[in-house]
């Protein structure tokens, strides 16, 4: 049975899997780009630059500047943002049909920034990027580092990789990058699905918990430490009796 990694905050992954995914591993994925392009002119207004539905990334110490980086969340591991599945309704009905999906949400990134050097939060699930608004194709200018690997986004276009692996992305341009960020589970994972949904939600409360709180150093010493990983498998385990009730799809 493959092994689940949780990242103990700040931790760098060592896993030998691939840095990025081709594309045709995800069968779905030819369909759903162009159903997609169908409904693009209504959504487009929706997702654009101006949108007011976009909402700082909370991890403000990956970011430069500060406050670069914002999304518009339709689902976080099972947990839906339920304002926004409403007007994306047509978009989420079918995002629910993809084998394994978790985490749905835009991706905005503004002018002359740059989301620093961090791993994912898990090495169960594999993300990928569809571009939506690229500013430029060149990925000095507007792309994406995994492992040791640059690529750069293409408007209508997939990208895949494992956001466990060391990751950065950079927007040198005057204009907002937009992708459309897709979570879904690994097949070798796939029975343990709501488990990990349960894992990774018990993980993001404890973070945010501790960072409200202002307990710094609670959080600095849950850094790396195998305690913190006993907390997300206990608190996980806790919560999977009631995701019956909560999580989608």
């Amino acid at each position: 049975m493959a092994k689940i990694w949780l990242n103990k905050i700040d931790e760098v992954y060592s896993g030998d899997e691939p840095w990025f995914y081709e594309p045709s591993n995800f069968k779905w994925l030819p369909a759903f780009i162009e159903y997609y392009h169908s409904i693009e002119p209504e959504v487009g207004a929706l997702f654009g630059p101006q949108s007011d539905r976009y909402l700082d990334y909370f991890q403000d110490e990956i970011q430069f500047p500060p406050s670069s980086w914002s999304t518009i969340s339709l689902l976080s591991y099972g947990m839906e943002n339920q304002s926004n599945v409403e007007a994306f309704s047509q978009l989420t009905e079918h995002i629910y049909k993809i084998p394994g999906i978790v985490t749905a949400y835009f991706s905005r990134l503004k002018p002359n920034s740059h989301i620093l050097p961090h791993c994912g939060p898990i090495n169960a699930t594999l993300r990928i990027h569809l571009g939506l608004i690229v500013p430029s194709i060149s990925p000095e200018e507007c792309g994406i580092k995994v492992g040791n690997e640059i690529r750069n986004w293409k408007v209508g276009e997939a990208l895949a990789f494992l956001d466990a692996h060391q990751h950065e992305a950079w927007n040198r341009t005057d204009e907002d990058r937009v992708v459309l960020i897709l979570d879904v589970v690994r097949p070798e994972f796939m029975g343990r699905k709501r488990l990990i949904c349960c894992i990774m939600i018990f993980s993001y409360a404890l973070y945010k918990m501790l960072t409200v709180l202002g307990v710094k150093q609670a959080a600095d010493y849950l850094k790396g430490k195998k305690t913190t990983t006993v907390l997300q498998w206990i608190g996980g385990i806790t919560l999977y009796p009631f995701s019956f009730i909560f999580l989608k799809p």
